[in-house]
């Protein structure tokens, strides 16, 4: 009977977060990847599929630019491990200035409020193991987008 028990509450849990992964790229994941690979162009409309291991997403601009992204489904408190782009045919590659203004915005911190800065670097490199300050535009955006996603599936 216990056995039946664990067996039903990981299927309706399994069905809750498959439902809550849904929800979040029908509003608002599309739309923050969109800003997020070319916040110069205005995002027209998006598509998702998501797959047990991985998410495909395709974004589409009113700029008649299309990006395809690849996004893997981690486990725990990361829920998305791996950001890759599969296609894009912008003349800017995605996530650059996305990239750029997430270094302009660490440098003025760092340089107004080191000990701060510094509190804030160890306590990531403690759980996420990685120092941000090698991390590129797709990095950031995996960091925001694993953000986003805790807060919309806690707030329900």
């Amino acid at each position: 009977m216990k056995t039946i028990l664990i067996f039903f509450f990981s299927i309706i849990s399994f069905v809750t977060y498959a439902q809550s992964m849904q929800n979040f790229f029908y509003s608002p994941g599309v739309a923050d990847l969109a800003y997020c690979a070319h916040p110069a162009n205005t995002f027209d409309h998006g598509t998702y599929d998501v797959e047990s291991g991985y998410v495909i997403v395709d974004i589409y601009y009113k700029e008649n630019v299309h990006t395809q992204l690849m996004i893997g489904r981690g486990i725990g408190n990361l829920y998305f491990n791996n950001l890759k782009v599969l296609y894009d045919d912008d003349f800017i590659n995605p996530f650059v200035a996305f990239g750029l203004g997430s270094s302009f915005i660490l440098e003025l911190e760092k340089q107004t409020n080191a000990e701060d800065y510094d509190k804030i670097k160890q306590s990531l490199i403690k759980y996420l193991g990685v120092d941000f300050e090698n991390w590129n535009g797709a990095d950031w955006t995996l960091f925001a987008i694993n953000l986003d996603y805790e807060a919309k599936f806690f707030s329900n």
